[in-house]
């Protein structure tokens, strides 16, 4: 089982964070969430 590290970031970074989040949602892992989740 591979481990978790749970890093703390810069607040400056968050705007870069948010942006990297939803990209993986809506292009990246788009089959695993319905249309209703990724409009959210």
């Amino acid at each position: 089982m591979s481990e978790i590290h749970i890093k703390t970031f810069p607040q400056e970074d968050i705007a870069e964070i948010v942006d990297l989040f939803y990209a993986t949602v809506e292009e990246v892992n788009r089959a695993d969430y319905s249309e209703e989740e990724i409009a959210a």
